[in-house]
């Protein structure tokens, strides 16, 4: 399977796709030539495919570097959490911003103008809360990122992906459906969010500086340009690709989506309402959310980060449980 809707430009040449391809249906046939367990079940870490570098000082003073731990993957790590909030439950919105019901009744200059004032304070709230609850919180940056860039391609294209979102279904619906996840499962109001949210963004520098605030390890850097040639969806609970192994079996890179960690988002909403939320926090509407809409919405996310970063190349596989 290819990708239709594409509107990146990473992906493999011309003259790999067949072997590519080949490659990719002996993974999905044998998932655990690539997969490897973790011990957490919260995503934190990006899909990008890049190796990625910790840096950290040692006892005696040295810089040490090393490959970053393996922890399920979605797009952007923390910020696929974030997105879910943003487009559906708002448990973590600021009490100043609408409601998602208000939104289209809102002149888009007065959306565009809170959304600009508050998002940074919303992101801190969830990052915030997340630690609280025990869990990672990440992003990562890149060797070459520089200004308003992040160096992750979910944060810097974050416009560009929600848009995608409401205005090519088709594409990200085909693409979810080979997922497993159906597209009907996300609720209208996270179209109609799509349309209010993707105006007036912070820039992906400015969302990195805020989830790395609450990091409780080092923020991993990807070493090196982009040269992923496929797309992997894994819905085995607790793995995730090792990238190492993955070379050997595809002989290059790929975008990893950790379809089964949007579950354990699902968890963290599902019970957040119930939470004694600090004074300021919107009690949302993680009460009317479901946890089909809220795992949806994870992957339509993700699906459309995909289509946004990938070509019309790319080659796409999907390794699920062993029946």
């Amino acid at each position: 399977m290819t990708l239709k809707g594409t509107i990146g430009h990473i992906q493999p040449a011309e003259g790999d796709v067949d072997r590519i391809d080949a490659a990719l249906r002996l993974i999905v046939s044998d998932p655990q030539k690539v997969l490897v367990p973790v011990e957490q079940s919260y995503p934190s870490a990006c899909i990008d495919g890049r190796p990625m570098i910790v840096s950290q000082t040692s006892a005696s003073g040295d810089t040490v570097t090393s490959r970053a731990a393996l922890r399920p993957r979605l797009a952007g790590g923390t910020l696929s959490t974030w997105i879910v909030d943003l487009l559906l439950t708002r448990v973590f919105r600021p009490s100043s911003l609408a409601s998602a019901q208000d939104l289209t009744r809102i002149p888009v200059q007065r959306v565009s103008h809170d959304f600009e004032q508050w998002s940074p304070s919303w992101l801190s709230m969830l990052c915030s809360s997340l630690r609280e609850a025990g869990h990672d919180v990440s992003c990562h940056s890149a060797d070459a990122s520089a200004g308003d860039d992040s160096g992750c391609g979910a944060l810097d294209s974050l416009a560009s992906i929600i848009a995608i979102i409401g205005q090519v279904p088709d594409a990200v619906a085909e693409l979810m459906a080979a997922w497993g996840i159906p597209l009907t499962d996300v609720p209208e109001q996270v179209f109609t969010a799509c349309s209010s949210v993707s105006l007036t963004l912070p820039t992906g520098a400015d969302l990195a500086g805020i989830i790395s605030a609450y990091a409780s390890t080092p923020i991993p850097v990807a070493a090196g340009p982009h040269a992923e040639v496929a797309v992997i969806a894994n819905r085995i609970p607790r793995t995730t690709v090792n990238p190492q192994a993955l070379h050997e079996v595809l002989g290059g890179q790929a975008f990893v989506v950790d379809v089964w960690a949007a579950d354990a988002i699902a968890d963290f909403f599902l019970t957040a309402h119930s939470a004694d939320l600090p004074q300021g926090m919107s009690t949302g509407d993680s009460h009317r959310a479901t946890r089909k809409a809220i795992i949806a919405t994870v992957c339509a996310f993700n699906a459309a980060a995909v289509l946004a970063l990938s070509g019309p190349r790319m080659c796409v596989g999907t390794l699920s449980p062993q029946m």
